[in-house]
């Protein structure tokens, strides 16, 4: 499993959302333009209706009005008499006949297609259909209400009717119900009269008027839609760009943001590594002086000692001649374990400063304060000086595996490489340090070329791994798992931005319990 993280200051380019306000508006829109359009008709569909009802209404009580002032006083006797009547007779009376010529006289002209008379009973004593007279309708409503004194006028569509001495078809027909009265002033109700008027054409023109009206509101709901549409497009696309452009600064603020937080980061790490440097350079310079003027003593030291053990070895081969009180001395100091141990003292000593002397040389190849910018430096040398200054830290309970390969010289920033390599050895150190229970614990460090244009030192170690849920993290400012106050997450860091600066990669491959391997891969010739 190979792991490769980007750069934490990268970000994808996300495609930015849109608002669909031409899609909202639309659907909106359309849907408020339909229930409008039908709405509208329907109202006024119904007024018409009311409208045509009224009108109708007054029509047949008029015409009701009128049969009864002309008609009426001629029949009444005859209505009267009816009661005893059979249904027969009443169909063929001679009255009934005379009666019906009357009526179709009077309504000659008129939209009357059908005109019926009830006695209080409910039985139709009269009908310009013949074949009704004498039926029974006490139980119509519009009957009832006559009767009670009341018009009552209904529409309705007939496909066949019965008119007069013809049957019409697919009509709309209004019927009322027009209480009879005997005189002007009279309240005494004697009858109901039923009138039939054929209203179609005037339904028709109601209809045809309802299509023009509904078309005229579309073509002017439409147009205000057209109107409304280009303005909320016009509305939508400032906003789109809008969006965009806020998308765009917070993507912008965003990567500054990172950015401010990493250069804060570096600024920090800088100023520790530049104290840090002066410091090991300063200290360096110090101990350097009184080192290389004791390093340089010993030979002399050396020299003197050989002559005065010459010297000792001289008067103790001619003990006759010494006196009593020189051999009494020179068997006080051992005169022949001093011969033999103080050039022992002097090789250790020499050895010692010999290992400060190299101390002091990988302090100050460490810090390199002495060059600034771009230098073509021995990487492994960088690594040995890391390596020195960690020994404390080692304390011979890790080992330290190297296969170096024949690398060239590497132009680079040389304290910011050296930096890289003691930010993972020492995260090394402490993750093997932490586990307990390895009673083998290895750091291996190997350096090889790769693809003739750059190096590669692979630094792995048997460590407990990094687990999977935070390898994506690792990389990122601030992020440790190190306990408070002895880390500041600011390492790895910094040391994947000093590889960027480098144009190099820096990977990490790791499984839980497996150790881990850091690979830095760096150009040999820098191009910045």
């Amino acid at each position: 499993m190979q792991i490769t993280f980007s750069s934490p200051l990268s970000s994808p380019n996300q495609k930015i959302d849109r608002f669909q306000l031409i899609r909202y508006f639309s659907i909106a829109s359309l849907t408020a333009f339909s229930i409008v359009i039908v709405v509208l008709g329907e109202f006024y569909r119904q007024q018409s209706i009311k409208i045509l009802i009224e009108k109708g209404e007054e029509n047949n009580v008029a015409l009701a009005k009128s049969f009864s002032n002309t008609i009426w006083s001629e029949f009444s006797d005859f209505v009267d008499s009816t009661t005893d009547l059979s249904n027969e007779e009443l169909k063929s009376h001679p009255e009934t006949e005379l009666l019906r010529q009357k009526i179709l006289n009077q309504m000659e002209g008129l939209p009357v297609v059908k005109v019926k008379v009830f006695s209080l009973s409910g039985r139709i004593i009269f009908s310009t259909e013949p074949k009704q007279i004498g039926d029974y309708k006490e139980d119509y409503s519009g009957f009832i209400a006559a009767r009670s004194g009341q018009l009552q006028t209904k529409l309705g569509h007939r496909e066949t009717f019965s008119a007069f001495a013809e049957r019409i078809q697919d009509r709309q027909l209004l019927s009322s119900y027009v209480p009879i009265q005997r005189g002007r002033n009279s309240a005494e109700i004697e009858g109901v009269l039923e009138l039939y008027s054929d209203v179609t054409p005037l339904y028709t023109k109601i209809g045809q008027l309802q299509r023009s009206v509904t078309l005229v509101c579309t073509l002017i709901l439409s147009i205000l839609y057209l109107v409304l549409f280009l303005i909320v497009k016009r509305a939508d696309r400032i906003i789109q760009t809008q969006h965009q452009d806020l998308q765009i600064s917070e993507q912008r603020y965003k990567v500054q943001a990172d950015e401010l937080k990493q250069a804060q980061s570096q600024l920090v790490q800088n100023e520790k590594m530049s104290g840090l440097g002066k410091m090991v350079a300063g200290l360096a310079h110090e101990i350097n002086n009184p080192v290389s003027f004791i390093h340089g003593n010993i030979a002399y030291v050396s020299e003197y000692v050989a002559d005065l053990l010459k010297i000792a070895n001289v008067y103790q081969n001619k003990e006759s001649k010494v006196s009593n009180s020189l051999k009494k001395q020179l068997e006080d100091i051992d005169l022949d374990f001093l011969i033999e141990d103080l050039p022992k003292c002097l090789k250790s000593m020499q050895v010692g400063t010999e290992r400060i002397r190299e101390l002091i040389l990988s302090l100050r190849i460490f810090s390199r304060l002495d060059e600034v910018g771009i230098k073509k430096v021995d990487l492994h040398q960088g690594i040995e000086s890391v390596l020195l200054i960690l020994s404390s830290q080692l304390n011979n309970k890790i080992t330290i595996s190297k296969q170096y390969g024949d690398l060239p010289m590497v132009a680079c920033y040389p304290v910011q490489i050296n930096q890289v390599f003691m930010n993972i050895l020492s995260n090394a150190i402490d993750a093997l340090l932490a586990q307990t229970d390895n009673e083998n614990k290895q750091i291996e460090i190997v350096t090889q070329t790769r693809d003739g244009d750059r190096v590669q030192i692979l630094i792995r170690d048997n460590g407990p791994g990094i687990a999977p849920e935070i390898q994506a993290k690792i990389f990122d400012p601030f992020f440790t798992t190190k306990a408070i106050g002895k880390g500041t997450g600011l390492g790895l860091s910094i040391c994947y931005e000093i590889m960027q600066k480098h144009h190099g990669e820096l990977r990490c491959h790791s499984r839980g319990g497996g150790g881990t391997e850091f690979t830095i891969a760096l150009p040999i010739e820098q191009t910045l």
